[in-house]
């Protein structure tokens, strides 16, 4: 979705082409306004925070939607569920594939209002992602340091590992080759000795790659994160 990734400059639509309900649709319109008094008042008269519309689109999802952080916070004070899935199935998405978490969608979008926004009311850094990995594994994947930083500062576990396979965080950024991610989370102090259920670990992996199919760029971080290895005395 295009305002998972901040790229949107406005929202095309109106709340009534996503929710049905008219005291939902008055509050999604609250909501994309940011409008406090109103959130409040609707909530009184039962408005439902986590109702859901098209598509299965939650009210947390349209304020990021909408581009509104204060909607959003509005929202979780009044007991909007950051665990729900985000949507059932947004347009050109698999049935198949499991929607993320509204969460998620926190850790993984370029604005970081949101993620501060649950950390600060009490969001378990650990809390597992919708597919069971913890939060962490999500900002890596997205390349997004100043959240995995916003996670570890909260207490996130940066050794956690993933379900099935045993990675861990480190190793999942050196399997994609993102070596910036590696050197911070090495520097912030991820062990690289850990083992996968098959044997393998972060300094097997980064030794074994395949560099001549790296970019210039890739290479040079590569031997930035060898040399932080090196440092530190694993190699």
């Amino acid at each position: 979705m295009a305002f998972y990734f901040g790229v949107w400059p406005f929202n095309p639509y109106r709340a009534s082409d996503y929710f049905s309900d008219p005291l939902v649709v008055r509050l999604a319109d609250a909501v994309a306004q940011g409008d406090a008094a109103e959130i409040d008042a609707l909530v009184k008269l039962s408005a439902d925070v986590n109702a859901t519309g098209k598509l299965g689109y939650t009210l947390l999802t349209w304020a990021m939607f909408n581009s509104n952080p204060r909607g959003f916070e509005i929202l979780l004070d009044h007991g909007a569920d950051p665990f729900r899935p985000a949507w059932d199935r947004p347009e050109g998405h698999s049935l198949s594939e499991k929607p993320p978490f509204v969460a998620e969608l926190c850790v993984g979008t370029k604005r970081s209002d949101y993620l501060k926004a649950l950390l600060k009311r009490g969001m378990d850094p650990n809390h597992p992602r919708s597919d069971g990995t913890p939060m962490l594994f999500h900002a890596v994947w997205q390349r997004h340091i100043p959240h995995a930083a916003m996670l570890l500062d909260a207490g996130a576990d940066i050794n956690s590992v993933s379900q099935g396979d045993g990675y861990t965080p480190l190793m999942n950024a050196v399997e994609v080759r993102q070596f910036k991610m590696a050197i911070f989370l090495l520097k912030r102090g991820a062990d690289p000795t850990i083992r996968t259920k098959w044997g393998h670990n972060a300094i097997d992996d980064v030794q074994d790659s395949g560099v001549s199919s790296y970019s210039p760029t890739e290479r040079r971080l590569r031997e930035e994160f060898i040399q932080e290895l090196k440092r530190q005395g694993y190699l």
